[in-house]
């Protein structure tokens, strides 16, 4: 196979770099300014990740009813 071009790698190295510049824009465009307004505008946890008042993390739920006709009609 022949060697790629000098072109060929100035325009792979060019990309590379265009990448980095377009998606650090992005970051800093898009990314940053809407976390920093979810921070501010948020009225609670989003995720979750505090601890619930209980020594336990798991939820509770309605228990699923088990009749035949449910099981035989699945969807």
């Amino acid at each position: 196979m022949a060697e790629p071009s000098r072109f060929r790698r100035f325009l792979e190295r060019f990309g590379e770099i265009q990448t980095k510049i377009v998606l650090t824009i992005i970051y800093f465009v898009v990314l940053a300014p809407l976390a920093l307004l979810l921070r501010i505008l948020r009225q609670g946890d989003l995720l979750e990740l505090e601890r619930p008042a209980s020594e336990s993390f798991a939820r509770t739920r309605e228990p699923i009813p088990t009749d035949r006709e449910r099981c035989e009609r699945q969807f």
